[in-house]
Protein backbone atom coordinates (compact mmCIF):
# COMPACT_ATOMS: atom_id res chain seq x y z
CA UNK A 1 0.00 0.00 0.00
CA UNK A 2 1.24 3.63 -0.83
CA UNK A 3 0.90 6.24 2.05
CA UNK A 4 1.79 9.87 1.13
CA UNK A 5 4.56 11.01 3.11
CA UNK A 6 4.55 14.76 2.86
CA UNK A 7 6.55 15.53 5.68
CA UNK A 8 3.36 17.94 6.61
CA UNK A 9 1.12 17.47 10.10
CA UNK A 10 -1.26 14.79 9.27
CA UNK A 11 -3.72 13.44 11.97
CA UNK A 12 -5.65 9.96 10.74
CA UNK A 13 -9.04 10.23 11.31
CA UNK A 14 -10.76 6.36 11.72
CA UNK A 15 -13.73 5.99 10.68
CA UNK A 16 -16.59 3.51 12.16
CA UNK A 17 -14.56 0.87 12.09
CA UNK A 18 -17.09 -1.06 15.11
CA UNK A 19 -18.02 -4.59 14.58
CA UNK A 20 -21.29 -3.84 13.32
CA UNK A 21 -20.00 -2.33 10.33
CA UNK A 22 -16.97 -4.31 9.50
CA UNK A 23 -18.99 -7.30 10.32
CA UNK A 24 -16.46 -10.27 8.15
CA UNK A 25 -14.91 -7.61 5.84
CA UNK A 26 -11.21 -8.01 8.07
CA UNK A 27 -8.97 -7.40 4.96
CA UNK A 28 -9.13 -3.81 5.46
CA UNK A 29 -8.39 -4.10 9.35
CA UNK A 30 -5.14 -5.85 8.71
CA UNK A 31 -3.82 -3.45 6.18
CA UNK A 32 -4.94 -1.00 8.81
CA UNK A 33 -3.13 -2.82 11.27
CA UNK A 34 -0.35 -2.40 8.56
CA UNK A 35 -0.49 1.19 8.03
CA UNK A 36 0.02 1.96 11.82
CA UNK A 37 2.69 0.13 12.35
CA UNK A 38 4.07 1.23 9.30
CA UNK A 39 3.45 5.25 10.11
CA UNK A 40 3.14 7.53 12.31
CA UNK A 41 0.79 10.22 12.71
CA UNK A 42 0.95 13.61 14.99
CA UNK A 43 -2.97 13.35 16.04
CA UNK A 44 -5.04 9.95 15.85
CA UNK A 45 -9.07 10.47 15.73
CA UNK A 46 -11.48 7.68 16.54
CA UNK A 47 -14.73 8.34 15.27
CA UNK A 48 -18.05 6.07 16.62
CA UNK A 49 -21.16 6.48 14.50
CA UNK A 50 -24.76 5.59 16.25
CA UNK A 51 -28.16 6.64 16.09
CA UNK A 52 -31.52 6.88 18.14
CA UNK A 53 -34.70 5.38 16.96
CA UNK A 54 -36.01 8.88 15.97
CA UNK A 55 -33.06 9.91 14.40
CA UNK A 56 -33.07 11.64 10.95
CA UNK A 57 -30.67 8.33 10.17
CA UNK A 58 -33.48 6.03 11.58
CA UNK A 59 -36.34 7.71 9.92
CA UNK A 60 -34.67 8.49 6.20
CA UNK A 61 -32.38 6.03 6.04
CA UNK A 62 -34.25 2.84 7.63
CA UNK A 63 -31.13 2.50 10.12
CA UNK A 64 -31.10 2.30 13.99
CA UNK A 65 -26.84 1.81 15.45
CA UNK A 66 -27.91 2.17 19.15
CA UNK A 67 -25.31 2.90 21.47
CA UNK A 68 -24.96 -0.78 22.95
CA UNK A 69 -22.06 -3.80 22.56
CA UNK A 70 -21.44 -3.04 19.27
CA UNK A 71 -20.69 0.87 20.09
CA UNK A 72 -16.75 0.60 20.31
CA UNK A 73 -13.72 1.22 17.67
CA UNK A 74 -12.05 -2.81 17.30
CA UNK A 75 -8.98 -3.01 19.12
CA UNK A 76 -7.38 -4.75 16.73
CA UNK A 77 -6.72 -1.29 15.25
CA UNK A 78 -5.86 0.34 18.10
CA UNK A 79 -2.39 0.07 18.19
CA UNK A 80 -1.14 3.51 18.29
CA UNK A 81 2.57 4.21 19.76
CA UNK A 82 2.86 4.75 22.95
CA UNK A 83 2.70 8.60 23.16
CA UNK A 84 -0.20 9.19 20.55
CA UNK A 85 -2.67 11.72 21.24
CA UNK A 86 -6.31 10.14 20.38
CA UNK A 87 -8.99 12.02 20.42
CA UNK A 88 -12.59 10.26 20.63
CA UNK A 89 -15.85 11.76 18.71
CA UNK A 90 -19.45 10.18 19.05
CA UNK A 91 -21.48 11.42 15.60
CA UNK A 92 -24.81 10.90 14.07
CA UNK A 93 -24.23 11.65 10.87
CA UNK A 94 -21.94 10.86 8.15
CA UNK A 95 -19.42 13.14 8.40
CA UNK A 96 -16.78 12.98 11.51
CA UNK A 97 -16.53 16.80 11.52
CA UNK A 98 -19.98 16.92 12.57
CA UNK A 99 -19.88 15.12 15.84
CA UNK A 100 -19.85 15.55 19.29
CA UNK A 101 -16.24 17.56 19.56
CA UNK A 102 -14.80 20.28 17.12
CA UNK A 103 -13.03 18.34 14.90
CA UNK A 104 -11.88 21.26 12.83
CA UNK A 105 -10.68 22.93 15.68
CA UNK A 106 -8.74 20.19 17.11
CA UNK A 107 -6.62 19.79 14.25
CA UNK A 108 -6.23 23.74 13.93
CA UNK A 109 -4.78 23.79 17.58
CA UNK A 110 -2.69 20.45 16.38
CA UNK A 111 -1.95 22.31 13.74
CA UNK A 112 -2.66 19.68 11.59
CA UNK A 113 -1.95 20.03 7.59
CA UNK A 114 -3.20 16.74 6.12
CA UNK A 115 -5.88 14.20 6.43
CA UNK A 116 -5.66 10.75 6.61
CA UNK A 117 -8.99 9.03 6.62
CA UNK A 118 -9.94 5.17 6.88
CA UNK A 119 -12.73 2.83 7.68
CA UNK A 120 -16.05 1.99 7.10
CA UNK A 121 -18.06 2.56 4.89
CA UNK A 122 -16.08 4.14 2.03
CA UNK A 123 -18.91 4.79 -0.04
CA UNK A 124 -20.70 6.81 2.85
CA UNK A 125 -19.21 8.20 6.06
CA UNK A 126 -15.67 7.80 4.49
CA UNK A 127 -16.37 9.84 1.23
CA UNK A 128 -18.72 12.57 3.47
CA UNK A 129 -15.38 12.84 6.13
CA UNK A 130 -13.45 13.18 3.30
CA UNK A 131 -14.84 15.94 0.94
CA UNK A 132 -15.78 17.94 4.15
CA UNK A 133 -11.90 17.83 5.10
CA UNK A 134 -11.04 18.97 2.04
CA UNK A 135 -13.51 21.65 1.69
CA UNK A 136 -12.03 22.59 5.04
CA UNK A 137 -8.21 23.05 3.71
CA UNK A 138 -7.00 20.28 4.87
CA UNK A 139 -4.61 18.23 2.13
CA UNK A 140 -6.99 14.74 2.50
CA UNK A 141 -6.07 11.38 1.45
CA UNK A 142 -8.30 8.21 1.77
CA UNK A 143 -6.25 5.36 2.34
CA UNK A 144 -8.19 3.23 0.18
CA UNK A 145 -6.86 -0.38 1.53
CA UNK A 146 -7.74 0.52 4.69
CA UNK A 147 -11.57 1.12 3.89
CA UNK A 148 -14.44 -1.05 3.46
CA UNK A 149 -18.26 -1.29 2.96
CA UNK A 150 -21.15 -3.25 4.96
CA UNK A 151 -23.08 -2.82 2.09
CA UNK A 152 -22.99 -2.92 -1.69
CA UNK A 153 -19.23 -2.94 -2.96
CA UNK A 154 -20.27 -1.64 -6.55
CA UNK A 155 -21.16 1.62 -4.53
CA UNK A 156 -17.71 1.14 -2.66
CA UNK A 157 -16.20 0.54 -6.21
CA UNK A 158 -17.90 4.02 -7.47
CA UNK A 159 -17.09 5.98 -4.33
CA UNK A 160 -13.67 5.34 -5.02
CA UNK A 161 -13.60 6.02 -8.55
CA UNK A 162 -15.10 9.28 -7.64
CA UNK A 163 -12.21 10.10 -5.30
CA UNK A 164 -9.89 9.12 -7.39
CA UNK A 165 -11.05 11.49 -10.11
CA UNK A 166 -10.39 14.35 -7.94
CA UNK A 167 -7.37 13.44 -6.15
CA UNK A 168 -8.93 12.26 -2.67
CA UNK A 169 -6.87 8.81 -2.38
CA UNK A 170 -3.26 7.23 -1.75
CA UNK A 171 -3.42 6.00 -5.07
CA UNK A 172 -4.61 8.92 -7.24
CA UNK A 173 -1.98 11.07 -5.54
CA UNK A 174 -0.34 13.68 -8.00
CA UNK A 175 1.74 16.19 -5.28
CA UNK A 176 5.54 15.79 -6.08
CA UNK A 177 6.13 14.18 -2.17
CA UNK A 178 7.52 11.20 -0.94
CA UNK A 179 5.68 7.68 -0.91
CA UNK A 180 6.12 5.24 1.63
CA UNK A 181 5.32 2.03 0.98
CA UNK A 182 3.80 -0.12 3.76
Amino acid sequence: MKVPNSGRRKALLLIDIQPTFVGDKLESVRNTQKLLRGMKYDLYVEALFYSEPTSLWARQAQGFYPKNDQFYTLPEVKNYPPDATVLHLQKMTKSAFKGDLDLHQKLQVANIQEVHVIGFDTDDCVFATANESFDLGYVTYVIEECTDTSSDEVMKDCAIKIMRNTHLTNNSCIEAIDILEI
